[in-house]
């Protein structure tokens, strides 16, 4: 997949979810972000659920798909392949089972997104109470 299309889609999705933001704290909303880190957990665990199971539904089509495109390619097709010329050759090349790949890339992109994003949210307490303790000392 192209850097450009990536890098699109996980500017969209910070202008839509700004984790950054929302994982920075100081002294004076230390308070805050506890309060809100675990409305953000739920949020963000809610949110990476959905994306993949978007992509495990993709992935089971794409499955599908291929089983089809295979006996299309074995049994309908006036050529006379083997399965050797139909998984190396001309799977990887049919339009529809190259479109439906591209689109699981980018869904990837996207569980991937919400899984650093977890990753974040839930690193912040352990962020929060090194600062807690570096304050006592």
């Amino acid at each position: 997949m192209e850097t450009k299309i990536r890098d699109n889609i996980i500017n969209e999705l910070r202008k839509e979810y700004p984790i950054e933001e929302q994982v920075k704290f100081d002294q004076f909303s230390l308070s805050d972000r506890l309060q809100e880190n675990m409305k953000l957990k739920i949020k963000y665990q809610e949110l990476y659920d959905h994306e993949n199971y978007i992509h495990s539904k993709l992935k089971d089509k794409l499955d599908i798909l291929i089983c089809n495109r295979y006996d299309y390619y074995r049994f309908e097709s006036d050529r006379n392949l083997t399965k050797t010329e139909i998984e190396n050759y001309y799977l990887p090349a049919d339009k529809k089972v190259r479109k439906v790949k591209n689109i699981i890339e980018k869904q990837e992109i996207r569980v991937k997104f919400f899984d650093v994003c977890l990753k974040a949210i839930n690193e912040l307490y352990w962020r929060i109470k090194a600062y807690i303790d570096n304050e006592k000392v």
